[in-house]
């Protein structure tokens, strides 16, 4: 890898010929599904009264509503959410997650925690379908059928995480000469994307977590502190923990404001932020420019990041 030059980093283009080969070296490639049971199902037009073609027509309805499966999308939510705090993006498509070496067995174990959470409320759904069937049909009227719901296995058996690693690797040897270097041409333009894209998500979650906990350390127009929370400590805390694991791309400038902040916060918790003057000032001061100095980093606009 090149080094940087003197006053700047070197960039993830100087990188061409060796960064698909770093990044694998540094993260497992994962694809991540959350399985859930779709409710949306077609209309029979046939029992609609219009006078359009039907072949132009697409309308849909909304089956099986209920508090259960809305607590299991809930809870897919939060651990795709949490999913984001730890791996970067992939190459390929949406869902392909790069998981750095480090942070794997924890990615997985969670994933597995997460499913086993979501077992009570599963059992409840499975429970609850001959209910959200008498429902349904009250509901719908000449637009309900059968056919359209589940087995109670079938229930069952619909929600899971699928959690698969695989290689991103081109097959050398196995493929016409033309079309292995337009294969490892493509694999390369999609690892630059997803380094940039690693880069920028950590640049932009850096900013948030900074910025939040740098809000709570000032004083209202009354003059009277703002409350600072645990969670809003320990976010920030467990992003400068993972960031150089998850520092794929090797954002050296962004590198050094975390170590900056990692020795800011050292040893500081935040009872020492609500009572100790001196150490909230000190805070508040270092963190304001740090923020500032992430902000100079952004290439675009700051994208919505939700914190799990």
């Amino acid at each position: 890898m090149p080094k940087a030059k003197k006053g700047g980093v070197a960039k993830i283009a100087d990188y061409r010929k060796t960064n698909e080969a770093t990044a694998q070296d540094r993260v497992v490639c994962l694809s991540i599904d959350f399985r859930t049971y779709g409710t949306s199902r077609a209309l029979d037009l046939t029992k609609v009264e219009m006078e359009a073609d039907p072949d132009r027509v697409h309308a849909t309805k909304s089956i099986m509503k209920s508090p259960n499966l809305a607590e299991i999308d809930s809870l897919w939510g939060k651990a795709h959410r949490w999913l984001g705090t730890k791996c970067l993006p992939g190459p390929l498509r949406k869902g392909v997650y790069s998981c750095p070496n480090e942070l794997v067995v924890e990615v997985t174990e969670k994933m597995k925690q997460f499913e086993q959470d979501a077992q009570p409320a599963i059992k409840r759904l499975v429970a609850e379908l001959p209910e959200i069937k008498r429902r349904d049909r009250a509901a719908l009227r000449n637009q309900y059928q059968e056919r359209d719901y589940p087995t109670a296995a079938e229930l069952e058996a619909a929600f899971y995480i699928f959690v698969q690693p695989f290689d991103f690797s081109i097959p050398k040897g196995k493929l016409p000469p033309a079309l292995y270097a337009r294969s490892v041409a493509q694999s390369r333009r999609s690892w630059d994307e997803s380094l940039e894209q690693a880069r920028e998500l950590l640049r932009a979650t850096g900013k948030v977590v900074i910025e939040r906990m740098a809000k709570q350390l000032e004083t209202d127009k009354d003059g009277k502190r703002k409350p600072v929370l645990d969670a809003t400590v320990n976010n920030v805390k467990k992003f400068l923990k993972d960031f150089e694991v998850r520092n794929i791309a090797d954002d050296d400038k962004m590198l050094y404001l975390v170590s900056k902040a990692k020795g800011l916060l050292d040893g500081v918790n935040a009872d020492d932020l609500r009572y100790d003057e001196k150490v909230r000032e000190k805070v508040a001061t270092e963190l304001d420019k740090i923020n500032a100095d992430v902000a100079g980093l952004m290439k675009r606009p700051l994208r919505a990041i939700e914190l799990a």
